[in-house]
């Protein structure tokens, strides 16, 4: 079967290794020692005072999008929730608010917000935003 890592990966692999590249994929924000020097590469994100957004460009069409807070003072990074999933090709994100699971509004935390493209791995700064949220 094809590895699929990205779009043009056509290597030939058994099935185990497919499913080991995809889960490094999914994980690969958790490799880097400083976050915030990832570029952004077309990726912002914010807080809109009740939810969090994200938007960007040049992902894997009809792929999932996974979205972390990051908090240099804390050194934790939570993911906000379920993959974000592209519903068109392309690979564009449009503005696409949500809220984020187990946020708690009433803590203030200045965090990055970070973007995973499951399917290839390539992980964005989508910037330093105002996000009132604990996680319980």
């Amino acid at each position: 079967m094809w590895r699929e890592t990205r779009p043009s990966d056509h290597v030939c692999v058994l099935p185990e290794i497919r499913m080991w590249a995809r889960q490094d994929n999914q994980n690969a924000a958790l490799g880097y020692a400083n976050l915030a020097e990832i570029p952004a590469n077309g990726t912002s994100g914010g807080w809109d005072g009740q939810r969090m957004w994200v938007a960007g460009s040049g992902f894997t069409p009809n792929g999932s999008i996974a979205v972390y807070g990051w908090s240099r003072n804390t050194g934790y990074m939570i993911r906000t929730g379920r993959p974000l999933t592209l519903q068109r090709s392309g690979g564009y994100l449009p503005t696409t608010y949500f809220t984020p699971s187990g946020c708690l509004l009433d803590y203030q935390r200045t965090m990055l917000v970070i973007t995973v493209d499951e399917a290839t791995g390539l992980v964005r700064n989508a910037g330093t935003q105002y996000i009132p949220c604990s996680w319980a």
